[in-house]
């Protein structure tokens, strides 16, 4: 893994933060496929594509009056990134969620993510890439 990947993955939450969907869809490859963690209702299990990713976007952030994902730690493992953070959310019904979440980036092609899987919990991220702390 490049030093390059590791930044992109940073702009690509910042963006996400602020809210520019175009920035944040800059950094996937065309054809990434999004696999969610399945933690929140209302999402599919699976987003292809830049315009799958656009659905997503939409239909994620629509109960949301304000959303932040803070990132932990990026974890190197060469073909993969493992980005662990935290959801912090405020819907518009009042509810507040502060939880864990994490990705595992792939496939990555001129330096673009081809795949992303999210999970609810770090535990969850780890075992996955045979890291479980």
């Amino acid at each position: 893994m490049s030093q390059e990947r590791v930044e992109a993955l940073r702009s690509s939450f910042e963006a996400w933060n602020r809210g520019d969907v175009d920035a944040w869809l800059a950094l996937a490859h065309p054809d990434i496929e999004f696999r969610t963690s399945g933690v929140f209702p209302g999402t599919d299990s699976i987003y292809q594509g830049h315009v799958g990713l656009r659905r997503f976007w939409t239909s994620f952030r629509e109960p949301w009056e304000s959303l932040h994902v803070r990132v932990g730690q990026i974890r190197d493992l060469g073909d993969e990134i493992v980005l662990l953070g935290t959801f912090e959310g405020h819907a518009r019904d009042g509810m507040s969620v502060e939880r864990e979440a994490a990705w595992i980036f792939g496939g990555y092609i001129d330096d673009l993510a081809l795949r992303v899987e999210g999970y609810g919990t770090w535990k969850d991220a780890l075992e996955a890439v045979r890291l479980a702390e």
